[in-house]
């Protein structure tokens, strides 16, 4: 009966470790299209600053499972990331890019002269986020977004 391949053998009194067993060569990879699409467009840099865009609402929620209860408004938050080009934006089209990310643009337009107010901050800005000060007209925002490009 022959012993388990990995247990050493003891030949005139030395130790002798069982030897691997020769490599094979590793199987070819194949990865289906879509999946080299998006390996692709993954190496490519992406163009812009990633914004990751806060998007507080209320919500009207049914209350507590009771009778007679009512419905109830309840304050929600949703954070989602893109990425906007800064350089050379107007407020309209900054406006627009980050209702964008929410898939919002096609609900709300932002005019010339006003939008919905937002705050826009970054790390290292003044004040940071506890400090943002309240955009809602045109140049407010083009002062902020030049304040960081």
């Amino acid at each position: 009966m022959k012993e388990h391949p990995r247990i050493p053998e003891i030949v005139r009194g030395h130790i002798r470790e069982p030897v691997a067993p020769p490599a094979q060569p590793p199987m070819p990879v194949v990865r289906p299209p879509h999946v080299r699409k998006v390996l692709e467009n993954a190496s490519s840099s992406p163009v812009g600053y990633l914004v990751s865009v806060l998007m507080q609402f209320s919500a009207q929620v049914q209350g507590p499972a009771s009778r007679g209860s009512k419905v109830v408004k309840k304050k929600l938050k949703l954070t989602k990331s893109d990425y906007i080009v800064l350089e050379g934006i107007t407020c309209a089209a900054f406006v627009t890019s980050y209702l964008s990310v929410h898939d919002l643009s096609q609900v709300f337009s932002p005019g010339v002269h006003s939008g919905p107010p937002f705050k826009l901050y970054w790390t290292g800005s003044v004040g940071d986020k506890g400090g943002a000060t309240m955009i809602d007209n045109d140049h407010g925002c083009d002062d902020r977004i030049n304040e960081e490009t």
